[in-house]
């Protein structure tokens, strides 16, 4: 059984979702998925009330007390029952044929028995959405099943670091013929064991910024290794960040405020390796275990070169630690 988390802001694109990820199973009826449907005047909140595999937590827009974060805490809180594999995704994703079956043989294929399958999706582009961008004419695409969508397997890079924000993009993989070791969990696509939830469960506390560096870096001090999938499993739709409904651009400012507030104070607590019991790091591995795999000091907010440059760990980043120190201490 696969466990789908879906928080939903106020977004027309969470039925085609839902219809997509059930659509596209190879075995439908092993899929539960988990809503906290955050909705609107505009959105007709008893269309999926019909189908078995979808289980809803229906609030008013006004009444929710946090970002995502919060709802994606709530979904795991009110309907995970540890089920074998856990996989969330934004409310605006299509899916790739039998992406269940693929996802199932990709995890099983990885020399771990703890890991995270990960990555910024890859876009769709439907420009009746909210917001919606069109493609690049540069941009590698291929249209099928009504939408254009890109058809590059990619591997993320560091574009930016910097306090809570640690920006990722995207180059072409060099080699797809097996998952591709990474530094970053993206929360739009997650794929993982079930047990990984008891393990690494949502925070609350965190609004927004903060909320896929702790995820990465509590999921790899837990033992977790991190990869990009070397398949197509879904997409994700292409929009311009400000033009769609957020809880940050909907809500008074004082209200965002204390909540930024209250989640940068955890986040740095988190990345500092404060003792914070399941919410703070994990014991399976170190921070200084983190950054010689993966380059990356969130506490620093400095990455290395490599991390920039796309290169993978291979099977570490830093094989020097006085070079890193120095590294870290140029960039502070």
């Amino acid at each position: 059984m696969i466990f789908v988390s879906i928080a939903s802001y106020r977004d027309k694109e969470l039925i085609k979702t839902v219809n997509s990820c059930l659509s596209k199973a190879k075995n439908p009826e092993n899929i539960k998925i988990g809503i906290c449907w955050q909705y609107d005047e505009e959105e007709d909140i008893t269309v999926l009330d019909s189908i078995p595999q979808v289980h809803s937590t229906k609030i008013y827009w006004k009444d929710v007390e946090g970002s995502v974060c919060w709802a994606r805490s709530l979904i795991q809180k009110e309907f995970f029952n540890d089920e074998e594999y856990f996989f969330q995704v934004d409310s605006h994703t299509i899916f790739a044929q039998d992406w269940d079956e693929i996802l199932i043989n990709m995890y099983n294929s990885l020399p771990t028995d703890k890991a995270v399958i990960s990555v910024g999706p890859p876009y769709y582009y439907d420009m009746n959405a909210e917001g919606a961008l069109n493609y690049l004419e540069w941009e590698p695409v291929e249209f099928s099943d009504g939408h254009y969508r890109d058809n590059v397997i990619q591997k993320q890079k560091l574009d930016n670091a910097g306090g809570t924000h640690f920006m990722y993009g995207f180059l072409p993989a060099d080699d797809v013929t097996k998952p591709i070791p990474a530094r970053h969990i993206s929360a739009a696509l997650l794929f993982t064991i079930g047990k990984w939830v008891r393990e690494v469960p949502y925070d609350s506390d965190l609004y927004f910024a903060g909320e896929e560096p702790t995820l990465t870096l509590r999921s790899y001090t837990n033992g977790y290794d991190i990869f990009n999938p070397n398949v197509f499993v879904a997409w994700h739709l292409k929009y311009k960040f400000p033009d769609r409904k957020r809880h940050w651009n909907t809500f008074n400012q004082q209200t965002i405020d204390e909540l930024t507030s209250k989640s940068n104070q955890k986040y740095y607590r988190i990345v500092r390796g404060e003792d914070l019991g399941i919410w703070g790091i994990g014991k399976e591995r170190s921070l200084l275990d983190w950054e010689i795999y993966s380059g990356v000091s969130f506490k620093d907010t400095t990455a290395h070169p490599d991390v920039f440059k796309g290169i993978i760990p291979n099977p570490v980043t830093i094989t020097d630690l006085n070079e890193w120190e120095q590294i870290k201490s140029r960039q502070k």
